[in-house]
C-alpha cells in the first residue's frame, strides 16, 4: 500500500528526457541482474534492480514478467478462467467492460492501470494484460516488480502502449537517490484527486455497491487478492 500512495513532486521536463535516453542494461546470465540507465546531459546514471526496489519499496523476488507477454508455463493461466474469476463477459468490439466485476477486482484493476501499468484509457476496460497481471496476485505469484516497471518504460519510451510518460513519481525517487539538484527545476504537484489512498479505496467500494452490485456476501467468494 505504500507504494501505491506515492505522492512525491514530479519534474516533467526531466522525466522527458530521461525516457529519451532510457536504456536497460541486463546480465546475460542472470536476468535478474539489471541496471536502468539514462542520462542528463553529460551525466549517465545507473540503478540496479535491488536499489530500484528499495527506492520504490516493491519486492524484487520473483519470476521476470514483463506485462504483454504471455505468462510462464506453470502459472496455470488461461484467459478463459480468469474472465470467469473476475465475473467478466466479453463486449463488443473485444473490449470487456469492467462494471460486473466485484468490488475488490474493480479497485485491483485501478491500480494497476493507474499505477504498476499505466495507460491512458485508464479502467474503463479490462485488457489482457490486466488479466494476467490480476491473476498473478489474486493466486500470489511473485513477480520481479522492479523489472515489470523497467520494461514497461521502454513500451512508453518505444510508444507501444499509451501510457503517456508514465511512473512520474517514480523518477523524483530516482533523481533524489542519485543525488541531482532539482531547486531550479520546473516542478508540478500530484491533484489530490488523482492520489489513491485508503479513504479512495473504501469510496469506490461504496460506489459499486451503489451502483446496484448485489451484496457481496451473498455472492460465492471469489479469490482473495
Amino acid at each position: 500500500m505504500n507504494f501505491v500512495q506515492i505522492r512525491d513532486k514530479y519534474y516533467p521536463d526531466l522525466v522527458a528526457i530521461a525516457y529519451s535516453t532510457l536504456m536497460i542494461e541486463v546480465n546475460e546470465e542472470n536476468e535478474s541482474d539489471f541496471s536502468l540507465v539514462f542520462k542528463l546531459g553529460k551525466d549517465e546514471y545507473k540503478l540496479g534492480c535491488s536499489e530500484l526496489a528499495i527506492i520504490w519499496g516493491l519486492p524484487n523476488q520473483g519470476c521476470l514478467f514483463e506485462g504483454g507477454k504471455t505468462p510462464i508455463g506453470d502459472w496455470g493461466y488461461s484467459k478463459e478462467n480468469a474472465m470467469g474469476i473476475f465475473n467478466l463477459t466479453q463486449g463488443t468490439h473485444t473490449k470487456i467492460p469492467c462494471n460486473p466485476m466485484w468490488v475488490e477486482y474493480r479497485t485491483l484493476l485501478y491500480i494497476i492501470s493507474y499505477i504498476f501499468q499505466p495507460r491512458v484509457s485508464g479502467p474503463a476496460t479490462v485488457c489482457d494484460e490486466d488479466l494476467i497481471i490480476m491473476w498473478a496476485m489474486v493466486y500470489n505469484i511473485k513477480i520481479n516488480w522492479p523489472y515489470f516497471i523497467v520494461q514497461h518504460m521502454i513500451r512508453l519510451k518505444k510508444k507501444e502502449t499509451s501510457g503517456g510518460l508514465g511512473y512520474l513519481c517514480l523518477w523524483t525517487r530516482i533523481f533524489n537517490r542519485v543525488g541531482i539538484d532539482l531547486t531550479n527545476e520546473k516542478v508540478k504537484h500530484v491533484p489530490s484527486q488523482s492520489c489513491i489512498d485508503i479513504r479512495l479505496l473504501r469510496k469506490m467500494g461504496r460506489g459499486a455497491i451503489e451502483e446496484g452490485q448485489e451484496d457481496q456476501e451473498t455472492q460465492e467468494a471469489p479469490p482473495q487478492a
